[in-house]
């Protein structure tokens, strides 16, 4: 993974832990490029659909609230191209 991937990964952690929404561009498994609207903010997740327990992540993959399709998503952080917050 590329230093410009680690960096990208790392600030759109610090990003989502604020509770920013956040524009993503990032690779799917199928190659194709896609944008999404995420989030870990609990105001923009469904109370059905919040975590009930913490538990272990896979450090490398970012997991978060796709805003606009309702559901959970995640992907590899070296997938991911760019980034920004929107508030």
């Amino acid at each position: 993974m590329t230093t410009t991937a680690i960096k990208t990964a790392r600030e759109l952690r610090a990003s989502l832990s604020t509770g920013a929404v956040c524009l993503v561009a990032f690779r799917k498994i199928s190659g194709e490029v896609t944008e999404r609207y995420i989030t870990r903010n609990q105001d923009y997740i469904p109370e059905n659909a919040r975590p009930q327990y913490v538990k272990a992540e896979n450090p490398h993959y970012i997991t978060a609230w796709d805003v606009e399709g309702k559901h959970w998503i995640s992907f590899h952080e070296s997938n991911a191209l760019a980034w920004e917050e929107h508030q």
